[in-house]
């Protein structure tokens, strides 16, 4: 059996595991790919959640978290099979999403 971890900041694991041609699991949801093609994992980590959507979103998990600073960060994969991972990894900076309240005036 193949799979994979992906580790983020304060130990939260979202582990993705191959359960036959063709089929995974995301922590234990299962989601279809075909098989011979690699199968995608997008992971987001906020401030406080990650996320990992497998297969474009046909696997979803929300995971929350707290780090221990704010320069926590970091992100691990780990293959836990026995068979080879190729890992392609892009890596992002977003910017905040925080919405300064505007002033009503009536």
């Amino acid at each position: 059996v193949a799979g994979f971890q992906t580790i983020a900041p304060a130990g939260v694991a979202l582990t993705v595991k191959v359960t036959g041609p063709g089929e995974a699991t995301l922590q234990g949801q299962p989601f279809k790919f075909d098989a011979g093609k690699p199968v995608t994992l997008r992971v987001l980590v906020d401030h406080s959640i990650v996320e990992g959507f497998a297969q474009q979103g046909r696997a979803v998990s929300t995971l929350p978290y707290c780090p221990p600073s704010a320069y926590a960060t970091g992100l691990e994969i780990f293959n836990s099979g026995s068979d080879d991972l190729t890992a392609n990894v892009t890596v992002h900076q977003l910017k905040t999403a925080n919405i300064v309240p505007m002033k009503i005036i009536i």
